[in-house]
């Protein structure tokens, strides 16, 4: 029984993996172009945006993707990671902004 279990565990945790990977070389395909900002100045310290919009310079629809982990854990860049949010802007022509 132990056996069996230790397989499925490591063919979860594998397969758990491999759409990480997915999901990121999906996130990173986009043809959206990417600029960091800074919005914001706290005691000295920036506080930034990363700007991904479509090619081009006409206004545009935005999704504002917002982190969790309460300024302890994760930051701007987790949206690098749900490729859902950059291929749905990518698919209707939005811009993202992901804010620390």
């Amino acid at each position: 029984m132990t056996q069996d279990f230790g397989r499925v565990g490591m063919s979860v945790a594998l397969l758990t993996l491999a759409s990480c990977i997915s999901q990121l070389a999906l996130a990173q395909q986009t043809g959206l172009e990417k600029t960091t900002v800074a919005y914001r100045k706290v005691d000295g310290h920036e506080i930034l945006a990363d700007v991904y919009r479509p090619k081009g310079s006409s206004v545009c629809p935005v999704i504002v993707y917002i982190h969790g982990g309460e300024l302890i854990e994760g930051n701007r860049e987790a949206v690098k990671y749900d490729a859902r949010v950059l291929s749905l802007a990518e698919q209707k022509g939005y811009a993202v902004v992901s804010i620390d």
